[in-house]
Protein backbone atom coordinates (compact mmCIF):
# COMPACT_ATOMS: atom_id res chain seq x y z
CA UNK A 1 0.00 0.00 0.00
CA UNK A 2 3.07 2.40 0.93
CA UNK A 3 4.23 1.98 -3.17
CA UNK A 4 0.46 3.32 -4.54
CA UNK A 5 0.98 6.20 -1.94
CA UNK A 6 4.82 6.87 -3.23
CA UNK A 7 3.59 7.03 -6.33
CA UNK A 8 3.88 11.37 -6.32
CA UNK A 9 7.94 10.73 -6.16
CA UNK A 10 8.24 9.08 -9.35
CA UNK A 11 7.62 10.78 -12.94
CA UNK A 12 5.33 9.34 -14.98
CA UNK A 13 7.14 7.75 -17.43
CA UNK A 14 4.77 6.44 -20.23
CA UNK A 15 1.81 9.25 -20.43
CA UNK A 16 -0.13 6.78 -22.92
CA UNK A 17 -0.49 4.16 -20.30
CA UNK A 18 -1.86 6.85 -18.04
CA UNK A 19 -3.93 8.23 -20.41
CA UNK A 20 -5.71 4.53 -21.45
CA UNK A 21 -5.97 3.99 -18.06
CA UNK A 22 -7.86 6.98 -16.89
CA UNK A 23 -10.20 7.01 -20.16
CA UNK A 24 -11.45 3.06 -19.00
CA UNK A 25 -11.65 4.17 -15.22
CA UNK A 26 -14.14 7.48 -16.95
CA UNK A 27 -16.10 4.51 -18.75
CA UNK A 28 -16.01 2.23 -15.80
CA UNK A 29 -17.80 4.71 -13.48
CA UNK A 30 -20.81 5.54 -16.17
CA UNK A 31 -21.08 1.85 -16.23
CA UNK A 32 -20.76 1.29 -12.61
CA UNK A 33 -23.16 3.61 -11.68
CA UNK A 34 -25.90 3.03 -14.56
CA UNK A 35 -27.49 0.17 -14.20
CA UNK A 36 -29.85 0.41 -17.15
CA UNK A 37 -27.34 1.53 -19.32
CA UNK A 38 -27.38 -1.58 -21.83
CA UNK A 39 -31.44 -2.65 -22.70
CA UNK A 40 -30.63 -5.03 -26.03
CA UNK A 41 -30.64 -7.75 -26.78
CA UNK A 42 -32.79 -8.18 -23.43
CA UNK A 43 -31.61 -11.53 -22.15
CA UNK A 44 -27.97 -10.10 -22.16
CA UNK A 45 -29.31 -6.79 -20.31
CA UNK A 46 -28.51 -8.04 -16.80
CA UNK A 47 -24.89 -9.24 -18.29
CA UNK A 48 -24.68 -5.95 -20.08
CA UNK A 49 -24.96 -3.73 -16.94
CA UNK A 50 -23.37 -5.64 -14.12
CA UNK A 51 -21.35 -4.37 -11.86
CA UNK A 52 -18.74 -6.82 -12.39
CA UNK A 53 -17.72 -5.40 -15.74
CA UNK A 54 -17.41 -1.65 -14.12
CA UNK A 55 -15.20 -3.17 -11.05
CA UNK A 56 -12.83 -4.98 -13.59
CA UNK A 57 -12.51 -1.88 -16.02
CA UNK A 58 -11.89 0.21 -12.83
CA UNK A 59 -8.71 -2.32 -11.54
CA UNK A 60 -7.75 -2.05 -15.48
CA UNK A 61 -7.39 1.53 -15.54
CA UNK A 62 -6.07 1.41 -12.20
CA UNK A 63 -3.47 -0.50 -12.53
CA UNK A 64 -2.65 0.98 -15.77
CA UNK A 65 -1.71 4.51 -14.49
CA UNK A 66 0.37 2.52 -11.72
CA UNK A 67 2.51 0.76 -14.15
CA UNK A 68 2.91 4.05 -15.71
CA UNK A 69 4.12 5.50 -12.79
CA UNK A 70 6.51 2.80 -12.07
CA UNK A 71 10.57 2.83 -12.38
CA UNK A 72 10.98 -0.92 -13.69
CA UNK A 73 8.57 -2.24 -15.63
CA UNK A 74 7.40 -6.09 -16.58
CA UNK A 75 6.99 -6.81 -20.38
CA UNK A 76 4.41 -9.47 -19.79
CA UNK A 77 2.67 -7.23 -17.60
CA UNK A 78 2.45 -4.93 -20.56
CA UNK A 79 1.24 -6.75 -23.08
CA UNK A 80 -1.52 -8.18 -21.28
CA UNK A 81 -3.05 -5.14 -19.27
CA UNK A 82 -2.71 -3.90 -23.27
CA UNK A 83 -4.47 -6.84 -24.21
CA UNK A 84 -7.39 -6.72 -21.89
CA UNK A 85 -7.49 -2.77 -22.65
CA UNK A 86 -7.95 -3.88 -25.73
CA UNK A 87 -10.89 -6.51 -24.91
CA UNK A 88 -12.16 -3.78 -23.24
CA UNK A 89 -12.88 -1.00 -25.71
CA UNK A 90 -14.38 -4.00 -28.49
CA UNK A 91 -16.39 -5.36 -26.08
CA UNK A 92 -17.66 -1.56 -25.15
CA UNK A 93 -18.27 -0.17 -29.53
CA UNK A 94 -19.66 -3.76 -30.05
CA UNK A 95 -22.24 -2.73 -27.44
CA UNK A 96 -22.51 0.86 -27.82
CA UNK A 97 -23.04 -0.19 -31.87
CA UNK A 98 -25.62 -2.76 -31.06
CA UNK A 99 -27.44 -0.16 -28.84
CA UNK A 100 -27.21 2.40 -31.31
CA UNK A 101 -28.70 0.25 -34.61
CA UNK A 102 -30.99 -1.21 -33.08
CA UNK A 103 -33.24 1.87 -30.51
CA UNK A 104 -32.02 4.32 -33.34
CA UNK A 105 -29.49 6.40 -30.39
CA UNK A 106 -27.26 8.69 -32.43
CA UNK A 107 -25.43 9.30 -29.19
CA UNK A 108 -24.80 5.15 -28.56
CA UNK A 109 -23.45 5.17 -32.15
CA UNK A 110 -21.14 8.11 -31.36
CA UNK A 111 -19.39 6.21 -28.08
CA UNK A 112 -19.42 3.53 -30.32
CA UNK A 113 -17.16 5.44 -33.08
CA UNK A 114 -15.37 7.06 -29.80
CA UNK A 115 -14.64 3.53 -28.16
CA UNK A 116 -13.46 2.13 -31.74
CA UNK A 117 -10.68 4.80 -31.98
CA UNK A 118 -9.74 3.74 -28.63
CA UNK A 119 -9.43 0.32 -29.64
CA UNK A 120 -7.34 1.00 -32.27
CA UNK A 121 -4.99 3.95 -30.53
CA UNK A 122 -4.62 1.02 -27.62
CA UNK A 123 -3.57 -1.84 -30.75
CA UNK A 124 -0.56 1.46 -31.67
CA UNK A 125 0.34 1.52 -27.98
CA UNK A 126 0.83 -2.59 -28.45
CA UNK A 127 2.79 -2.14 -31.51
CA UNK A 128 4.94 1.17 -29.89
CA UNK A 129 5.43 -1.10 -26.77
CA UNK A 130 8.39 -3.27 -25.76
CA UNK A 131 7.89 -7.09 -27.05
CA UNK A 132 8.34 -10.16 -25.18
CA UNK A 133 11.21 -11.67 -26.04
CA UNK A 134 10.39 -15.37 -27.52
CA UNK A 135 13.31 -18.39 -26.92
CA UNK A 136 12.40 -19.42 -29.78
CA UNK A 137 13.07 -16.16 -32.15
CA UNK A 138 15.50 -15.58 -34.76
CA UNK A 139 16.37 -12.11 -33.72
Amino acid sequence: MLHLLNLRQHKLSHIQHALLGLAIILVSIVLLCNDYYFFYPPYLAGFLNDDAIGALGLILGVNLIVWSYRDKNNVRVNFWQLIFSCSFWAFAATAEFMHGVHAGRPHMSTVGCLEVIMFLWTLSVIEKSPKIKRKDSQD
